[in-house]
């Protein structure tokens, strides 16, 4: 109650003072919607689509200087088609993502705020190993209990991630004295990199607001990226940018689990095509779902009883997967006939160097159930999520080191220098892309290496060689994609 109080009595002053602190253009322009309160409804009220309650919980102010938030309006609108595809992305999430931010009086901009990080990807991954929606990287995840080891990164799960940022998000606007503005900034670029920034600002008698520090330029960046967004979704008929219809209701909930199971089983009983089950439940990496990993997985809410009903009568194998605990100085090639595998599919499948004879003590390994049949490794089993590069999301197109600062203006100027330029080098380019070149394998080479190395995948690696299977020999001469 305490908590609604604050809200409200911040509103109060933030209604009193907005007129004198925007600037009049941004009116004019309609780039921003003055908000005077934080919207306090209630989580049962229901509206016809989820877009109506997120735009009915704005409360984020905007900023007093709106080039850059007008830059990104632009940039945005004049992608259609990756506006159509992130929108649609953050169709399964979307809602939940928005009552849980309703749950604690926060305003609903913060829904958006996986638009900028992730482009609501479950599986996006950046260079600094920041994963999952919130793109969590691993300190952090640590820090927020999420789970990191083999075969399972709660960094990824929906539900937990989800919890996790909204603590941390609640936690930076108590940190930076109630400033949504400054609490974004931490939590792009770090809650001390902005309280020194504060810092430094106070010492040389300067303003100590978002847009008066000395901050890198994707920070610069990032809090006009989720008003430029909050922006569109106002005014998506005017950009031409049609919203899905995402329901105003749940679309996922959490099923029991009571023992391991495949998750093509799991797949199949539900009757639902397994890449969205696994788009789903991105926090397990493995084949099988196991139950030392987690007690629960989430299913669409139409899929739950058909579900039951097929899990009821069910009478086939639930798991060709397992986990397996090496005993001490135990080797990899008794361990992989012990249990019917290949030694290099063994490694392959666990990530294990081919120069390795002897298994580490406590790594638990990835092994086929006794007596299991049909098995297939595929290379989802082996994956390892690419590397993503979102310019046009998560990330500013200005490369700046962490240590190089830029204002509004010069953060401006160079976005429009980054701009896209129509060349007729394009096509060239496409077609250096497809060129490949004779690598030799060396020790300890896996496809998945190799292919990690080379920013491909293993499956085109198996096209260009012909491979059946993922198995490599010591100086073998395959080929490899080259830009």
């Amino acid at each position: 109650m305490r908590k609604i109080v604050r809200w409200l009595v911040i509103g109060s002053v933030c209604l009193l003072t907005a007129c004198t602190s925007m600037k009049k253009s941004a009116y004019q322009d309609g780039l921003v919607r003055p908000h005077g309160t934080l919207n306090s409804q209630k989580v049962d009220k229901i509206y016809n689509n989820v877009w109506e309650r997120i735009i009915d919980g704005f409360g984020i102010d905007s900023l007093n200087e709106d080039a850059l938030i007008k830059h990104w309006v632009k940039y945005y609108t004049e992608r259609p088609e990756l506006m159509h595809r992130m929108l649609n992305r953050s169709a399964k999430f979307l809602h939940y993502v928005t009552i849980e931010v309703e749950r604690r009086n926060m305003p609903t901009e913060l829904a958006l705020l996986p638009f900028v990080e992730s482009a609501y990807n479950v599986r996006a991954r950046s260079k600094a190993k920041a994963v999952g929606l919130w793109q969590f990287i691993p300190s952090t995840g640590r820090d927020y209990n999420l789970k990191q080891k083999w075969l399972l990164d709660k960094r990824r799960d929906p539900i937990e991630s989800t919890t996790a940022a909204l603590n941390y998000l609640e936690y930076l606007y108590e940190f930076q004295d109630k400033d949504w503005h400054l609490a974004l900034a931490s939590y792009n670029w770090g809650q001390g990199s902005v309280k020194r920034a504060i810092a430094l600002n106070k010492d040389k008698g300067l303003p100590t607001g978002y847009e008066d520090l000395n901050i890198p330029a994707e920070t610069r960046n990032y809090v006009p990226k989720l008003l430029a967004l909050k922006h569109i979704i106002l005014n998506a008929k005017r950009y031409h940018i049609q919203l899905p219809n995402i329901p105003d209701k749940p679309y996922f909930t959490q099923v029991t689990q009571e023992r391991d199971m495949d998750v093509t089983v799991a797949a199949q009983l539900a009757e639902m095509d397994e890449e969205e089950f696994k788009e789903l439940n991105p926090a397990f990496d493995a084949p099988v779902l196991l139950t030392s990993h987690s007690d629960t997985f989430l299913l669409p809410i139409d899929k739950v009883g058909i579900y039951q009903t097929n899990l009821d009568n069910y009478k086939g194998n639930w798991a060709k997967w397992q986990l397996y605990t090496p005993k001490k100085k135990e080797s990899y090639d008794a361990i992989a006939k012990r249990h019917g595998i290949g030694l290099r599919q063994l490694k392959a499948l666990n990530g294990i160097s081919a120069r390795q004879k002897v298994a580490s003590a406590g790594r638990e390994l990835l092994v086929p159930t006794k007596g299991a049949k049909g098995l297939k490794i595929t290379e989802d089993m082996l994956r390892d999520v690419q590397v993503v590069s979102q310019p046009s999301f998560a990330k500013s197109s200005v490369k700046v080191s962490s240590k190089k600062k830029t204002s509004v203006k010069t953060a401006v100027a160079r976005q429009k220098a980054n701009k896209p330029t129509k060349s007729k080098k394009k096509t060239v380019a496409s077609k250096s892309q497809s060129k490949t070149a004779k690598y030799v394998v060396a020790r300890g080479d896996t496809l998945f290496s190799i292919a990690k190395r080379y920013n491909t995948t293993v499956s085109n690696l198996q096209n260009l060689n012909k491979l059946r299977g993922v198995a490599i020999r010591h100086g073998q001469q395959i080929l490899v994609p080259t830009r």
